[in-house]
């Protein structure tokens, strides 16, 4: 237990400062007669001192505490970006598939059939905030898949659950087509990379029509590039076996997906936000009455604060590069119970995790004064349950992640509880 001042609880001292200003008005209508409340004389009152202070509370001083991490809130299907990279330290190839491309086509309120598929590309619309590339120049490539794979499941080494590509990466078919960029910046649309397809168009769109697009496509680039796409489409020119005209379709993938090599990590003992598969923390805890000398039940929590320590950055490529949003929020469940689905509640606040402050030590703060000061109001076999959670705002926003101490982490990386008490005034008999 500790007590001390400092800027963290500049608060109280704000709280102190308006005490004292009461104080001074109620002498003040002492002194020019005005009748107060009571006429005792306050330095005779039979009041024991109540000072407060800061008590920190690790994790293992906690009656108990719990926390796990939990995976798999977003995986590169679900999230709103695809990759392709190139790098030393990652290689990303983002999957589709076209299974909707159309037999028929709606003019004036008429239905005519597709006769043939005349010329087709792949446009894909890259988020270059967030894209890196080696030179003013690079190669997209878009290669046809010789294996089926599954969206939901797929990674660098599996086409599916137990079901390994034959070339880890993907098992590349025939070259469909490929594009130079000579500048990102200069690309028009804005942002937008066209493929061109080279081979026979009208036997590939039509046998993808017929086999609800398998086995699908893959994008690559040329070394030293990471694309962030935000959009994939597929644009054809067709002819109509009824009337002589020239139509063009936009069709989107299902599904689409990216796999990447290294995989993310195994979950180990230290609590983890963000990555792919998205990963979240949740906690319980049990407050002790008293800590310390200190009683806590009963108590005024001024401020009550829970402190998470960053490990150093994770390996090349999953250390954070940019700042990232986060959140904290209660849980209505046993997460140890409910696991992964388990029910959130209200949220507790917004949250950054900044790279920079987190490679220099910075922890990440949760403020719990009112869940804290609930508990310290509630009478013995009645306490509100202190369950928790944090995760990445939204999940699966990036494949970069960060770890923090848990309990089973050295005392000095544990969570720590940090709460400025004020314990109850004290009366005696005079």
């Amino acid at each position: 237990m500790k007590s001390r001042v400092g800027h963290f609880w500049r608060v109280a001292r704000a709280r102190a400062a308006a005490a004292v200003g009461t104080i001074a008005a109620l002498g003040g209508a002492a002194c020019s007669g005005e009748s107060l409340l009571t006429e005792a004389d306050a330095s005779n009152a039979p009041l024991l001192g109540n000072q407060t202070v800061e008590v920190i509370l690790r994790s293992s001083d906690m009656v108990s505490w719990r926390d796990t991490t939990y995976q798999g809130y977003a995986i590169p299907e679900d999230v709103p970006f695809q990759l392709i990279t190139n790098e030393p330290d990652l290689e990303a190839r983002t999957l589709v598939r076209f299974p909707t491309l159309p037999s028929t086509f709606e003019l004036d309120t008429l239905s005519f059939t597709v006769d043939s598929f005349l010329t087709a590309n792949f446009r894909l619309v890259v988020d270059s905030s967030l894209s890196t590339v080696d030179s003013t120049s690079f190669t997209v490539e878009a290669w046809a898949l010789a294996q089926n794979f599954d969206g939901a499941t797929a990674t660098w080494s599996d086409a599916s659950v137990g079901v390994p590509w034959t070339t880890p990466g993907g098992t590349l078919g025939g070259l469909l087509g490929s594009v130079d960029v000579a500048d990102i910046d200069s690309l028009m649309p804005l942002d937008t990379i066209f493929v061109p397809i080279r081979v026979n168009v009208d036997s590939l769109l039509t046998t993808w029509r017929a086999n609800g697009g398998e086995q699908g496509v893959a994008f690559l680039v040329s070394a030293n590039n990471e694309l962030r796409l935000r959009n994939i489409a597929i644009r054809m020119r067709a002819t109509l076996v009824e009337k002589d005209t020239v139509v063009q379709f936009l069709r989107s993938p299902n599904p689409s997906t990216f796999i990447y090599d290294p995989p993310q990590p195994g979950i180990g003992l230290p609590l983890r936000v963000a990555g792919l598969p998205a990963n979240r923390y949740y906690f319980d805890f049990v407050l002790p009455d008293t800590f310390d000398g200190v009683p806590l039940r009963g108590s005024t929590i001024n401020l009550a604060e829970l402190y998470f320590k960053p490990f150093p950055p994770p390996s090349p490529p999953f250390a954070l590069e940019l700042p990232i949003a986060g959140r904290a929020f209660s849980l209505l469940a046993d997460p140890f119970q409910f696991g992964p689905g388990t029910p959130i509640g209200l949220s507790v606040a917004d949250l950054v995790f900044d790279p920079d402050s987190l490679a220099s030590g910075g922890p990440i703060t949760v403020p719990v004064t009112f869940f804290i000061q609930n508990w310290a109001n509630s009478p013995p076999g009645q306490e509100p349950n202190l369950r928790f959670g944090v995760k990445a705002q939204p999940d699966g926003i990036t494949i970069q992640f960060w770890q923090f101490g848990s309990a089973e982490s050295l005392p000095l990386r544990q969570p720590q509880l940090r709460i400025l008490v004020t314990p109850p005034a004290r009366f005696v008999l005079p």
